[in-house]
C-alpha cells in the first residue's frame, strides 16, 4: 500500500475524505483559506493524495461544489408527491432538512466562493425541481407559464432565508419547525393569490 493511502485515518474513502474536510474549510473561510497542504494535513495524508485524486486546488473545489450541489439536487429530486401542494410542501422540508444535515455543504451553496467559480450543473436539477413544482401548482390554478420563474425565485427566496436564519441562530426562540410550517403556509398563500 502507497505511504500517503496508509496515512489516511481508519478505512476511509480518501476522495471523500478530502473533500468533506475542504467543504468544511470552504464552508469556514472560503478559498483564502483552503490549501491543498491543509486538507492533506487534515485528512493524515501527502499532499500527492490530494494532487493523485483532483490536479489541483481547483479540482478539489470543483469536486466540494459538484459533491455539495449533488447532494443537495438528490435530497429535492427525491420528494415524490401526486398533489402539487402536498409535493411543493415536501420540497420545503427537503431543503430544510438537507440543510441541517449538512450546514458546511449548504453554506457552500450559496456563498463564500468566488462569482468566477462555475456552478456544476447539479445546481441546475435542484432548481428545475423547484420549477417542476411551481409548474404543476401554475396549471392547478390555471396560471400562465412566464409566472413559473418568478414565483419559484420567490419560493426559492422565502425558504432559503428562513433555513439560512435558523443556521445562524437567529430564529426567533420556540418551535422552529412550527415556525417553518408557518412559512410553508405563507408561501402556499402567495402562490395561490
Amino acid at each position: 500500500m502507497p505511504r500517503a493511502a496508509r496515512n489516511l485515518r481508519g478505512p476511509v474513502d480518501p476522495r471523500r475524505a478530502i473533500i468533506d474536510a475542504a467543504a468544511q474549510i470552504l464552508a469556514d473561510e472560503g478559498e483564502v483559506g483552503l490549501s491543498v497542504r491543509r486538507v492533506a494535513q487534515q485528512v493524515g495524508a501527502s499532499t500527492m493524495v490530494v494532487y493523485t485524486h483532483f490536479g489541483d486546488k481547483d479540482g478539489m473545489i470543483d469536486a466540494v461544489l459538484e459533491h455539495a450541489f449533488g447532494g443537495f439536487a438528490a435530497a429535492l429530486g427525491g420528494v415524490s408527491e401526486a398533489d402539487p401542494w402536498v409535493h411543493l410542501r415536501a420540497l420545503g422540508y427537503a431543503y430544510r432538512g438537507f440543510a441541517v444535515a449538512n450546514p458546511a455543504a449548504y453554506r457552500l451553496l450559496f456563498g463564500r466562493l468566488t462569482p468566477s467559480r462555475t456552478i456544476p450543473a447539479s445546481a441546475g436539477r435542484a432548481f428545475e425541481s423547484l420549477t417542476t413544482t411551481i409548474a404543476r401548482c401554475m396549471s392547478a390554478l390555471d396560471r400562465p407559464a412566464r409566472d413559473i420563474e418568478p414565483a419559484a425565485i420567490s419560493v426559492w427566496a422565502a425558504t432559503h432565508g428562513f433555513v439560512s436564519l435558523e443556521l445562524a441562530g437567529a430564529c426567533p426562540p420556540g418551535d422552529v419547525g412550527a415556525s417553518f410550517e408557518r412559512v410553508l403556509d405563507f408561501i402556499e398563500a402567495g402562490l395561490r393569490g
